[in-house]
């Protein structure tokens, strides 16, 4: 099976990198577009893995802040580019590690 993501970057560069780097996994539709409509958003950047069974987060940068203001990311970022499609969901948790070190960001009903 398969989880839709939709993935906000900064311009349409960012899209196609991460584009040309989520084509290692599964996926299915990945299309680069522009951002229409940035009312109701609620981004986050993905998630690190956890490490060990304590619950403790590896690799947390500092750069990207887990959660914050969509209009703020949005409107301080600069992002104005979107990437959509579909991961499997044996790979879902890799993606979502690129697409942090990528420094995109998620909707937050992605991952609840």
């Amino acid at each position: 099976m398969f989880k839709p993501i939709t993935v906000y970057v900064k311009n349409e560069n960012d899209a196609e990198d991460l584009k040309a780097k989520l084509k290692r996994f599964k996926t299915n539709d990945l299309l680069v577009d522009q951002i229409q409509d940035k009312d109701d958003l609620d981004l986050i950047a993905p998630p690190p893995p956890h490490e060990g069974h304590d619950g403790v987060y590896a690799n947390i940068s500092p750069q990207v802040p887990i959660y914050g203001d969509s209009e703020e990311i949005l409107e301080n970022e600069e992002r104005n580019s979107i990437l959509t499609g579909e991961v499997a969901d044996e790979d879902f948790q890799e993606a979502l590690n690129v697409i942090r070190e990528e420094g995109g960001y998620i909707d937050r009903g992605t991952i609840d």
